[in-house]
């Protein structure tokens, strides 16, 4: 049992470090996406132009008429308070008064890794008698409960439910394999 707690707060530990890391770095390149947009559209009327341009094409893309595309462009890139902000929120989906959170998406997965690893944890505890029954229950708990958090996940992303969840297991099955192998490599008594 001090293994297994020992591994769910080591797994969440490193998961909340690693997707602190992940968007951190994400945040960076959007902060330096805008700080680029800015420079480019102070830089002078051929950049100016230029990004105007770029930005019409991304309307064009997605529909519009391109004289309308090319209005809505020059709209954004001449007469917005920020037209960095709006050319990145076009262009490139980045809304600079809303840039991800490292800290949120931390606390989230360590979160989710801690739920996650408590529900087999306690199938483990519960049933300490019979070995094959505790790592057979224990397998199914995972499953479920890795099911269980690929619809929460996808339900609240508004995502396709059926494929996070399936993403979600077989992940997880991928992982529980390779952990099993390694394991059992090293001699590692795993019932």
């Amino acid at each position: 049992m001090l293994t297994g707690v020992a591994g769910v707060v080591a797994g969440a530990a490193s998961m909340a470090v690693g997707e602190y890391v992940s968007v951190s770095s994400q945040r960076d390149a959007e902060r330096a996406d805008l700080v680029a947009l800015e420079r480019q559209l102070q830089a002078g009327a051929a950049s100016k132009a230029e990004a105007e341009r770029d930005l019409a094409q991304v309307h064009i893309d997605r529909g519009l008429p391109p004289k309308l595309a090319g209005q809505v462009a020059s709209t954004l890139t001449n007469q917005v308070e920020d037209p960095a902000a709006a050319h990145a929120r076009d262009r490139d989906g980045v809304d600079a008064d809303n840039l991800t959170s490292p800290m949120q998406a931390a606390a989230v997965s360590l979160l989710a890794f801690s739920l996650g690893g408590a529900a087999p944890l306690a199938t483990a505890a519960l049933l300490t008698h019979d070995a094959g029954l505790r790592s057979a229950s224990v397998a199914v708990v995972s499953l479920l409960t890795l099911a269980g958090m690929g619809a929460l996940s996808a339900h609240l992303g508004g995502a396709p439910i059926g494929k996070a969840t399936a993403r979600v297991v077989l992940g997880g099955c991928l992982a529980i394999g390779l952990t099993h192998l390694v394991g059992t490599y090293f001699g590692v008594d795993t019932t």
